[in-house]
């Protein structure tokens, strides 16, 4: 299985180890850095003594949908149909989201 991990290089370079003596971006196969800052939030406001406005949030979902993305090229690059659920707003998509369902269930109890 190849592993994608995501998070902040610079948090996690601030942070305690964990019990392995490793961080997330040294046991994975592909390390990506969300830009994030320690703390993840981004904006200070007057008179509050916490920032608001998380990046991870945004930044992780658009590098989520990157991958997904590039897997399913590389999937119909090799031949392959990806397993891709299809917005409900689009005709036909019950069906195929109900047969990748039907499919992929027994493999994943939690679909």
């Amino acid at each position: 299985m190849f592993v994608v991990g995501v998070s902040s290089f610079a948090y996690a370079r601030q942070a305690p180890l964990s019990d392995l003596g490793l961080r997330l971006d040294q046991t994975v196969d592909l390390a990506l850095d969300n830009g994030g800052i320690p703390g993840d939030a981004l904006l200070e406001l007057e008179d509050f003594p916490w920032r608001v406005a998380p990046s991870s949030t945004v930044i992780c979902a658009l590098l989520w949908n990157g991958l997904v993305s590039e897997t399913a090229r590389l999937l119909l690059e090799s031949g392959l149909t990806p397993p891709i659920f299809v917005s409900l707003n689009v005709m036909g998509a019950a069906e195929h989201n109900e047969a990748l369902l039907k499919k992929w269930r027994p493999r994943n109890i939690h679909l």
